[in-house]
Parts: C-alpha cells; sequence; structure tokens
C-alpha cells in the first residue's frame, strides 16, 4: 500500500491513519483490571514520535533538501501492515502542569495492538542513510493504540 507523503502534524510527530473500520470496537467503555478504557476516535500508527520529530524537523529547517528525500523515502515504501493477535496493556507515568503552575504525575494507560510492517524499518534505515536520525536509534514496535 503506497501513501502520499502526510506531512509531521502538528505535534511534530508523523503518523499514518488507519480505518477504524478494520476494529470491532466498543462504542461504550470497555473495562479492563478494573480500569475502564474508551476507544479513541481515531486510529493511527505513529512512524515518529515528537521528540525525535522535533529533531528532524530541526535539521530540515536547516536543509530543506532533506525534506525532499525524506517525502520520496516515505512515498517509495509499502506501509502495508497487518495487525497481530497481540494485544496489550501499557502504562506510563507522566509530567503534566496544572492550572496553578504544579507539576504533576498522571497514570497513563493505554490498550495497544502490535503491527507487522516492514516499511517501518525500511524508513528508518532511509532516515539514517541520509543522516536524519542517529544510526544507532532504535525501530519502534509498530502498534494502534486503541
Amino acid at each position: 500500500m503506497k501513501l502520499s507523503w502526510p506531512g509531521f502534524t502538528h505535534k511534530a510527530t508523523l503518523v499514518i491513519a488507519v480505518d477504524s473500520e478494520l476494529f470491532q470496537l466498543s462504542k461504550g467503555p470497555v473495562m479492563i483490571l478494573n480500569e475502564s478504557f474508551n476507544a479513541k476516535d481515531e486510529l493511527h500508527i505513529t512512524l515518529i514520535g515528537k521528540k525525535q520529530g522535533a529533531l528532524i524537523l530541526d535539521k530540515v529547517k536547516r536543509n530543506r533538501a532533506l525534506e525532499l528525500s525524506l517525502k520520496r523515502s516515505f512515498e517509495s515504501i509499502d506501509w502495508s501492515f497487518k495487525p497481530s493477535s497481540e494485544t496489550i496493556l501499557i502504562g506510563r507515568k507522566k509530567e503534566t502542569i496544572d492550572e496553578t503552575g504544579m507539576v504533576q504525575t498522571v497514570d497513563q494507560k493505554s490498550v495497544i495492538t502490535r503491527t507487522e510492517m516492514t516499511g517501518m524499518a525500511l524508513f528508518y534505515k532511509a532516515m539514517k542513510s541520509i543522516d536524519l536520525i542517529h544510526a544507532d536509534t532504535p525501530v519502534p514496535p509498530p502498534h494502534i493504540t486503541l
């Protein structure tokens, strides 16, 4: 499945939209381990997260030719994916600043499904070859947050 270059989001991420019709998501909350989860309104696979995206965009801003190389690399890849049968409950602690300016730690939990997607590794290899990311940057595991 070839895709047109989507460009970076306003959060400096690069994502591929996923049709929610591919999944039979619940219309109401689902209880998992005594916690309630709601289905996401939109589904996507994140190729590049915020921190990495900000670094890449900084390099692109200084050398516009890199953006064209990135776009060409993206558009040359087959972005087909297959959801695996592996569905995982993940969690992390995230610091946020409340309305009084105080730092609060929030537990975030999500339900994800891993995907098989060879294009992710190819894209990271291409970004390394044009020096957009370090050679030792790991390829993130492709997944969809449900």
